[in-house]
């Protein structure tokens, strides 16, 4: 008796059994959407918080940096340097942060070719900021594909080649000034070191301050 009734609604059933199915589907393709789009979104917050330089500053803060920075200085690198346009992309460190934290209260002491008043510039919580990034800098190469000037890739550059070597830009504690060092090797007794600062005035890196001399 129950057999044959139910046999009457099989048909019914069988649309509601569809219908379940086909509402299955939708509610996982839904949910897989959801999944993807929390997947994406959770890619590029890691993308924009990559850290591959040290463990304080985030990638697009020091790429957004380089590609500022390279771009002003192929503005005239032409006439200063005779056309020397290579890069080592093994990076150079800007100080010792020992020395740095050791002298906390004087850095002009450190850096004594300089006439610009370093500690005006940096306050104490800046410099154990810019400390901080020192003491995390990370085992990087510089991967930068530039159209004026080249990354070399080598182990080791030929001794009869000039070219240049970055520090890693460090920043102050509110992320609007860095400073950074290039080095200019040339051979024997050849070659200069240049240190430059940077803060950002209207959205742009501005150079307020550099000095260098010759090694």
């Amino acid at each position: 008796m129950f057999t044959l009734a139910l046999s009457k609604f099989e048909p019914v059933l069988g649309l509601f059994a569809l219908q379940c199915h086909m509402r299955n589907v939708s509610l996982n393709f839904q949910k897989m959407k959801k999944i993807i789009f929390i997947f994406i979104l959770n890619c590029l917050i890691l993308s924009i918080k990559a850290q591959t330089f040290n463990e304080n500053i985030a990638d697009n803060i020091v790429i957004e940096f380089m590609e500022d920075y390279l771009y002003k200085f192929s503005q005239h690198f032409d006439k200063l340097y005779n056309g020397e346009n290579l890069f080592d992309n093994k990076p150079i460190r800007f100080e010792d942060y020992k020395n740095l934290k050791d002298n906390l209260e004087s850095w002009n002491s450190i850096f004594k070719d300089s006439d610009v008043n370093i500690d005006s510039i940096f306050n104490n919580n800046d410099k154990l900021f810019i400390i901080s990034q020192l003491k995390s800098q990370k085992d990087y190469l510089w991967n930068i594909d530039h159209n004026v000037f080249k990354f070399d890739t080598s182990d080791n550059i030929a001794s009869d080649k000039s070219y240049f070597r970055l520090s890693m830009p460090l920043l102050n504690e509110s992320k609007e000034i860095i400073i950074i060092k290039r080095i200019l090797f040339c051979g024997d007794d050849c070659g200069d070191e240049w240190i430059e600062i940077y803060k950002k005035i209207n959205n742009k890196w501005t150079l307020i301050s550099g000095w260098g001399y010759i090694i």
